[in-house]
């Protein structure tokens, strides 16, 4: 079932756009046009002289949206169903805060014209029409949340996915999130450096692509190794262009790192025992942002466990060209995957 709202704070970034992942029979020119809607801009052309009015027609105009925003991100109700005289209070304390504009301006700085960021979205959901055969176009939303929510999916009207994309956290190098709260980790230099207009799409999709996907079918490392590359493995053919820095979260260095020793870094999980290890706080930094991979080289950066699933799950799917995406989704068995892959990494 489809959950009603899905917060997911993302990340991605950066090598060269791969013309083989798309698939030579594609037609881009059946890519559907689809619906952007600025919430943040809604949100500024409040009449705040009749504010009771201007936000009813709003939420009455866009339903699911305004109860996700107004209630989870911005905290300005507890349920839109019985709203009390606190929630316009709120309101009203939010447009007498100049932060409020502050954080619009900068948004706007980077973010006015957004033709390109539609253009690109309708050709990932072309190729995710061509991928699912049940897809329909989601509806997609940006808003600024205060650095509540980076992305987020929920189910919009007609039962169409909503995705809600935070631009405040893609306002790029140039703004400094340690100032937001210098001891929040969510906001450390290792993430920080991906909140911006490259990584935009990719976590946008990504949302998407983990609410097809499901939780992990099991809680050992290789479990989450091949969870993860069925993750980038389907980003990667959503957004063909996709640099890999961008989609393995990686700097350049990084990246070249990772290239040059995947046969290392498959040989470190396997003899060291790991592939099995259950145990989360011993694995959690394979497979999520972090500074290094333990037990590796210094050099090594974290998600090496992510980042060999792409390649096991690239090679399963060479093995077997038939298997669609929703097969792909559907096949839980780790251990099966890994050995119908004949998995063999090669150093670049």
């Amino acid at each position: 079932m489809k959950r009603n709202f899905i917060l997911l704070f993302l990340i991605f970034v950066a090598c060269t756009s791969k013309n083989s992942r798309i698939p030579s029979d594609f037609d881009p020119n059946l890519s559907p046009e689809i619906s952007l809607i600025r919430m943040e801009k809604k949100l500024f052309e409040v009449d705040t002289q009749q504010i009771e009015r201007s936000l009813i027609k709003m939420m009455e105009e866009y339903p699911n949206i305004s109860r996700i925003y107004f209630e989870q991100i911005l905290g300005w109700a507890e349920n839109l169903d019985s709203l009390d005289t606190q929630f316009f209070s709120r309101a009203m304390e939010f447009y007498r805060d100049s932060s409020s504009y502050n954080l619009l301006n900068l948004t706007n700085d980077r973010y006015m014209e957004l033709g390109w960021l539609e253009k690109m979205f309708g050709q990932s959901c072309g190729l995710a029409r061509y991928y699912f055969p049940d897809f329909r176009t989601p509806r997609f939303y940006t808003l600024i949340s205060g650095f509540n929510v980076g992305n987020f999916i929920f189910e919009d009207t007609d039962s169409l996915d909503g995705l809600g994309i935070g631009l405040d956290f893609f306002l790029g190098p140039d703004f400094d999130y340690k100032l937001i709260d210098p001891a929040n980790p969510s906001f450390s230099n290792y993430l920080a450096r991906t909140f911006n207009k490259d990584h935009l799409i990719k976590k946008t999709w990504e949302i998407w692509v983990d609410d097809r996907l499901g939780p992990e079918p099991g809680s050992r490392l290789l479990d989450f190794i091949i969870h993860r590359g069925k993750r980038l493995y389907i980003l990667s053919r959503l957004i063909p262009s996709v640099h890999d820095t961008v989609l393995f979260e990686y700097s350049s260095e990084e990246l070249e790192w990772c290239s040059k020793n995947r046969r290392a870094i498959w040989a470190f999980f396997t003899g060291e025992n790991l592939l099995f290890e259950n145990n989360f706080m011993k694995i959690q930094k394979y497979i999520h942002p972090s500074p290094d991979s333990p037990g590796m080289p210094q050099q090594a950066p974290g998600q090496t466990g992510s980042y060999i699933g792409y390649y096991i799950i690239e090679a399963y799917m060479k093995r077997k060209p038939r298997t669609s995406m929703s097969d792909l989704i559907k096949a839980s068995d780790g251990q099966k995957i890994l050995e119908e892959s004949r998995f063999k990494p090669v150093d670049e």
